[in-house]
């Protein structure tokens, strides 16, 4: 997986998902499909944070080479979430769960907002709504 210096972004979609940490960990089918988009090009990964937060409240943030899955692709993302991303985050965490907040470049949609921006107009607003 590479990524290409100076390539236009957009959308740039996010997901954060969260499991109980008993028995779970984020990785394995859940990151070989991130993966797996990558590889096909429908996505390209930007920017992952991993959380998981204690009974006793107490936050730690692995580093991604500690997912295992995901070392191969993590000199690749971007460092774009920050230590509020992680305050807000963890706020909204349940105690005794893993989290994880996924941004993405939607490439399937790149065309259509390329195409706004060369007629003089931009994309201004997308939205998603949620599995249920």
């Amino acid at each position: 997986m590479t990524q290409t210096s100076g390539a236009r972004v957009g959308p740039v979609d996010y997901a954060v998902v969260e499991l109980p940490m008993e028995g779970s960990r984020f990785g394995g089918a859940m990151v070989t499909e991130l993966v797996r988009r990558v590889d096909t090009g429908t996505i390209r990964l930007i920017a992952v944070l991993i959380l998981s937060k204690r009974v006793d409240g107490s936050v730690k943030a692995p580093a991604i080479s500690d997912v295992l899955e995901l070392e191969a692709i993590g000199a690749d993302l971007a460092e774009l979430l920050g230590a509020v991303d992680v305050g807000y985050l963890a706020a909204a965490m349940d105690p005794g769960s893993i989290a994880a907040a996924v941004l993405w470049d939607n490439r399937q949609d790149t065309p259509l907002a390329v195409t706004a921006q060369r007629l003089g107009g931009e994309l201004v607003a997308a939205g998603r709504l949620p599995l249920r």
